[in-house]
């Protein structure tokens, strides 16, 4: 009788164990939550109280994104200058995008070296938000044409290159660049960076 009691305790201790370690695994998730939405409530404080970045802070489906230039080189004998530029997934801590831009001042051009979305962040839109980035900074600018190199070893494959870029108005060419006019004489208020 005392060994069927046992028993019968035993497994009535083994349960509430379970029970108590799947309460532990809900408050630890819980915990993280908290924990990401404070991260993510002092960034965008800092971000918002600082002002400087109102135009290049986006939100998407209840994710909060940045693009931040991370990397710029001037080429005075050539005229041109060349940034990288990444957007930043403020809700998940990392990077989203990134985009090798080179402005070429004589010719009032841009070209678009790559645009690159790293693999988590794909088919969720930033590429394009990027790119709207980059469409937003040549009209602001008053830069004539944006070119975009479209590569054949692009992990979308160069088909979903050419769809990319025709979606957001590109003009494709034969030689894998697509290209986008911008009438600078109609755009009202913008004047040209000083160079």
């Amino acid at each position: 009788m005392l060994i069927y009691k046992n028993y019968k305790l035993r497994k009535q201790i083994a349960e509430q164990w379970d029970i108590i370690v799947e309460q532990r695994k809900t408050i630890e998730k819980q915990r993280n939550e908290i924990s990401q939405t404070e991260k993510l409530h002092r960034s965008l404080s800092k971000l918002i109280k600082c002002g400087k970045y109102k135009n290049q802070l986006f939100e998407k489906d209840g994710n909060y994104y940045i693009v931040m230039k991370c990397f710029d080189s001037v080429d005075r004998h050539k005229r041109k200058y060349s940034f990288v530029l990444h957007l930043y997934d403020i809700t998940n801590a990392g990077r989203a995008c990134r985009a090798d831009v080179t402005v070429y001042y004589k010719e009032k051009k841009v070209e678009l070296v790559n645009i690159d979305t790293y693999e988590q962040h794909r088919r969720l839109g930033l590429g394009s938000l990027l790119l709207q980035y980059i469409i937003h900074y040549c009209q602001v600018n008053v830069h004539d044409k944006l070119y975009a190199k479209m590569y054949e070893f692009s992990p979308i494959t160069l088909d979903g290159v050419k769809a990319f870029y025709a979606k957001s108005g590109f003009e494709l060419t034969d030689n894998n660049y697509a290209i986008m006019r911008f009438d600078t004489q109609d755009t009202p208020g913008v004047k040209p960076e000083n160079n």
